[in-house]
């Protein structure tokens, strides 16, 4: 819901998908097929031109989820829990913000992508 909000204000700062874009990562792709992640972005209203979802095999998530030091934990009842972050990356691909999900402020993401920008 918070990354929606996000892609609404990308939008009404003309910065969604040509300037900015979003990518949700899943963390367990055996239980995120490709319909359930298609399910979110319908739900979510995710706009195809500029936020993606990225769903690959268990071997492949693994290096990334390592790279970004990221990490899982199956829970007796079979969820996965998992640190909750969304990363703010320049062109470069260099990551210049992290923020915790649980904290995660959609107007201030915003604001930083806009600083980002100017940069």
């Amino acid at each position: 819901k918070q990354m929606s909000a996000l892609q609404a204000g990308l939008k009404q700062e003309n910065l969604f998908s040509g300037k900015a874009q979003m990518l949700s990562v899943t963390v367990d792709p055996e239980t995120d097929s490709a319909e359930v992640l298609q399910k979110y972005a319908v739900t979510f209203n995710a706009d195809a031109n500029g936020w993606r979802f990225l769903r690959e095999s268990p071997e492949k998530t693994k290096p990334v989820l390592q790279a970004y030091d990221e990490w899982t934990k199956l829970l007796p009842k079979g969820e996965i829990d998992h640190p909750a972050r969304v990363y703010l990356s320049d062109q470069r691909g260099n990551i210049r913000e992290i923020y915790s999900l649980a904290f995660f402020n959609e107007k201030q993401a915003l604001l930083d992508i806009k600083a980002l920008l100017r940069q």
